[in-house]
């Protein structure tokens, strides 16, 4: 009689992704519905988090509005990491609209510490031209910005 020796196998399989899981990561919604599904967490939890009601949470994840730009820093402290995308050759336009969003203020209240009126950066976003004075009032900013705050 020939003895049978146990065969140990180990499979390994990509666990699959809940129901509703974003496909690709593409908006802020699809990052807040993906870093709360990982956490096993309900949309009641992040809102409670973030500062917001269970609705806007509901509505951001299925794309029926988008988050208020004063909820940007608390979402990016909820995700763990800002989903802003840095455009290396993005120029100082891309540069301020990040800045924007990092601290969840206002156009009115961007153009109020650059010194310039609001329309003007509301005009930026749409492709518009700004005089050369204020393009160098807005590229000051930006360099003391960064050179407060990262030296």
């Amino acid at each position: 009689m020939v003895a049978l020796h146990p065969v140990h196998k180990t499979f390994i399989a990509k666990k699959p992704t809940p129901a509703g899981f974003p496909v690709k990561l593409d908006t802020i919604s699809d990052h807040i519905r993906a870093v709360r599904m990982t956490r096993k967490l309900f949309q009641k939890d992040v809102a409670e988090i973030i500062g917001v009601t269970i609705s806007s949470i509901e509505n951001w994840e299925i794309k029926r509005s988008n988050p208020n730009v004063s909820f940007y820093p608390k979402i990016f402290e909820f995700l763990g990491y800002c989903v802003i995308q840095y455009v290396p050759d993005g120029g100082y336009k891309q540069t301020l609209w990040n800045y924007r969003f990092q601290l969840g203020i206002s156009i009115e209240e961007l153009a109020r510490k650059i010194g310039v009126d609001g329309r003007t950066i509301a005009n930026l976003n749409t492709g518009g031209h700004v005089s050369l004075i204020t393009e160098w009032k807005m590229k000051s900013f930006l360099k003391m910005y960064f050179w407060m705050n990262h030296m």
